[in-house]
């Protein structure tokens, strides 16, 4: 058989031999050589071990239908995509899969060895192609070596092996393979081997894996930058987080799961309050609560009271428990045994509670010591059987004595009542790690409900102040030592200040005791907001003048430290603004350029050109020093009219004077008269259109009355402004004859019952020469 018989369509770019070339082989292979050491080339095998070949037209990529189905590489389209072929995208449409032009590194190897099977013919045949050889290794001769075969076939004689008739002059460079060199036995020794440099390989593709026409790995980094976008857009405009689900299933391990337990998901009523909430939020933070990994209260401890109290099923009390909180009940009642379930109390932890649920949670503590707080607290419900405790402190003051102050008197938010029985039913060693006495324990307690005895003032903070207080210590820092603790500012002691910022509860007056600290020495710091000296730095010129109650040095510290930030209230702000509020005072101080601006509105002095009379007699709870500074800084011109009665009552010259030589009721027609008694101004006129009203310090007016008419020496006035359940206000003013008095004036207003009021009015002696049968009677019919 003639060996262009088995040459078949190759994947390369060598041309087909013809048959002619194939004689002329035969007939050189026939002759001897005179050089049988030279490997002869041997004939190529066939590329394919397929049956069934096409023979292809290289030079237009034909099939024998005619269709152009290879590609550049000779590969049909109809090849494996993974085994070298081309698999178009009509096949796969955007299916996820391979790109469409692979060259696996295996193809490329095959056509490598098509390459070197046909230089071994042609080298058979003696030539080459010029193609071929411009890509011929260069051969080096090893002298001593064993031989190495090419292609891993040994050369046998008809191939130009040993005893071919080669020409000695031609010269063989065969193409070797390192993964298919053969070696011949170890002890055969040869002259000569051949060392081949192989030719560099040829390109080979990449395979791409693509999903709807795009790379797969270019298409999962496109998906997670989108996604990560989008959760940090949702996260800052709706607050919403993408959490993994790895995540959810950590958050599923840190919580305690559905109240009644896993698998239930319905509570038997969830609107049912049990331990101050809902069973629906007991159920939602149980199951939605993370816990923290360091928290040492377990589920069990956090829930199954709650648990109990909403009726999951499977619950049981604990043997060892506190149990009941009346000692006397049995432990299996529920809350029959208390007097009144729905008390609500508080325990020294400040724990507030109904005297039920205190109850739920005796019945699930199961530590010990904790059980002398429930039995405090049953006293507390009304449990007469409870017992003090034999290590009590028996009282909050000395010897048993009773405190001062109401039962209800509030300290921390909790009734002086509350606070001696604890110290009652409690034991000295309990809620106390310091080991304080009795005395030392409860000294500040002592100090606000009023006990007749008291010791010192303890200079530390205490237990219960360290666990109750709001503010902190005067001296900023938390210094232990005020500078002079009997140093008297604003009337009390330093040392007493400090006691008050101990029991006050409302967070925002603590600015107040930093600056009284500032005050006592202690080297604190104003407020972000503070107003600053009153008189702008200059130094004051009369420190302690007294203005509205208070120095000019004590104004100036708390301009100095306080602004609008202190008792901050949005309905009624102790510091509307730093001029507003401190204004007036700077120029009752003397600060210098501190004007009244009558632009604003303001209503002048008191008695006009006139000074006061007496500057420091007290009307309407002020002085009247103070009333005409309010009057000189009044923005409001509707109360001016006040400013007018304060000025009658502080005594300034009235054009209206009294010069009769006796009184006679006539002459308190169309007449005016005010009184001033703590925080209201009470006003009362005679005949038509007399009325008796109530003016309060906030500008709020009552109308008490209507003028009635008199009865005898009693004027009457009715049908006032509505009192609630207590029907229209009704007042009456009796006329009282008085020697020494020149004009008339009403000397009390007083309230002997709910809104009804009683004001007397001194009148000079009456006139004795009235005959009163002759007098007129229109004269007389006002007084009716």
């Amino acid at each position: 058989m003639k060996k262009s018989d088995e040459l078949t369509e190759g994947k390369s770019s060598i041309a087909a031999v013809n048959d002619k070339d194939t004689d002329e082989d035969d007939n050189t292979s026939k002759q001897p050589s005179n050089d049988d050491k030279k490997p002869a080339a041997a004939s190529p095998p066939p590329l394919t071990s397929s049956s069934k070949s096409t023979t292809t037209n290289h030079n237009n990529n034909i099939d024998n239908d005619g269709n152009e189905s290879h590609d550049t590489f000779g590969f049909h389209i109809n090849d494996e995509p993974r085994r070298g072929g081309v698999k178009s995208d009509v096949d796969h449409g955007l299916e996820c899969g391979i790109s469409a032009i692979t060259t696996p590194h295996g193809i490329m190897e095959a056509m490598q060895n098509a390459n070197r099977r046909a230089l071994d013919y042609d080298r058979e045949r003696g030539e080459a192609p010029p193609a071929v050889q411009t890509r011929r290794p260069s051969i080096e001769s090893i002298p001593g070596a064993h031989r190495v075969y090419p292609s891993n076939r040994e050369p046998s004689p008809e191939r130009g092996g040993e005893g071919s008739t080669a020409n000695d002059t031609e010269q063989v460079q065969p193409t070797m393979n390192a993964h298919s060199q053969h070696l011949e036995q170890s002890d055969q020794v040869v002259a000569e081997a051949y060392t081949v440099e192989e030719p560099p390989s040829p390109p080979v593709a990449t395979v791409i894996d693509t999903c709807f026409g795009i790379e797969r790995k270019r298409l999962l980094i496109i998906a997670s930058v989108g996604l990560g976008v989008i959760s940090i857009v949702l996260g800052c405009v709706f607050g919403i987080i993408v959490v993994p689900s790895r995540n959810n299933r950590q958050q599923e391990e840190l919580t305690c799961g559905p109240l009644c337990g896993h698998g239930t998901t319905k509570l038997p009523n969830p609107n049912k309050k049990v331990l101050g909430a809902t069973c629906e939020s007991w159920d939602t933070n149980s199951t939605n609560l993370v816990i923290v990994s360091d928290d040492a209260t377990s589920c069990a401890d956090r829930y199954t009271a709650a648990a109990y109290g909403c009726a999951c099923p499977g619950i049981e009390i604990p043997s060892d428990s506190c149990g009941m909180l009346c000692s006397s009940s049995d432990s299996s009642s529920d809350t029959s045994s208390l007097p009144d379930p729905d008390r609500v109390v508080k325990d020294i932890h400040n724990q507030e509670l109904s005297c039920k649920d205190w109850q739920l949670k005796s019945h699930f503590e199961t530590d010990s010591q904790e059980c002398v707080n429930y039995n405090a607290v049953g006293a507390l419900c009304g449990c007469t059987g409870n017992e003090m405790h034999p290590d009590s402190c028996d009282g909050i003051c000395a010897n048993g004595q009773d405190f001062l102050h109401s039962p209800g008197h509030s300290i921390w938010n909790t009734a002086c009542e509350s606070w001696d029985m604890y110290s009652r039913y409690l034991p000295s060693w309990y809620n106390n790690d310091k080991n304080e006495t009795c005395e030392e324990y409860y000294s500040d307690v002592a100090y606000g409900c009023a006990c007749p005895v008291l010791s010192d003032i303890e200079p530390e903070c205490g237990t219960l102040c360290q666990q109750r207080r709001t503010c902190g210590p005067i001296c900023e820092g938390g210094e232990s030592e005020i500078p002079d603790p009997d140093l008297i500012v604003r009337r009390e002691t330093c040392q007493a200040w400090e006691l008050h910022s101990r029991l006050e509860v409302h967070e925002m007056v603590c600015p107040f005791y930093n600056m009284t600290g500032a005050q006592c020495g202690c080297k604190n710091k104003p407020v972000s907001d503070a107003c600053g000296p009153l008189c702008g730095g200059e130094s004051l010129p009369n420190p302690q003048k007294e203005v509205y109650g208070q120095t000019c040095e004590s104004w100036d510290y708390m301009t100095t430290y306080l602004g609008p930030s202190y008792g901050k209230s949005e309905q009624n702000p102790i510091i509307k603004s730093c001029e507003e509020h401190f204004s007036a005072i700077s120029y009752a101080c003397g600060c210098s350029d501190i004007e009244p601006s009558s632009d604003e509105g303001g209503c002048g002095t008191l008695c006009g050109a006139i000074p006061l009379p007496d500057p420091t007699k007290i009307v309407n709870a002020r002085t009247c020093q103070d009333l005409e500074l309010l009057s000189l800084f009044e923005t409001d011109s509707k109360q001016c009219t006040r400013y007018e009665i304060f000025g009658a009552l502080c005594g300034c010259p009235s054009a209206d004077v009294y010069e009769e030589d006796c009184f006679k009721l006539e002459h308190l027609q169309n007449k005016t008269y005010h009184f001033g008694a703590g925080g209201s101004i009470y006003s009362v006129s005679f005949g038509d259109g007399g009325y008796f009203a109530q003016l309060q310090s906030n500008g709020d007016l009552f109308m008490i009355g209507l003028f009635n008419g008199f009865d005898d020496d009693i004027a009457t006035y009715g049908g006032g402004a509505p009192c609630g359940l207590h029907g229209p206000r009704s007042g009456s003013v009796a006329i009282v004859e008085d020697d020494f008095i020149e004009s008339p004036e009403i000397k009390f207003v007083i309230e002997p019952s709910i809104c009804v009021y009683q004001a007397e009015l001194k009148v000079p002696k009456f006139c004795q020469d009235v005959d009163e049968s002759k007098a007129d009677d229109e004269d007389l019919i006002w007084q009716r």
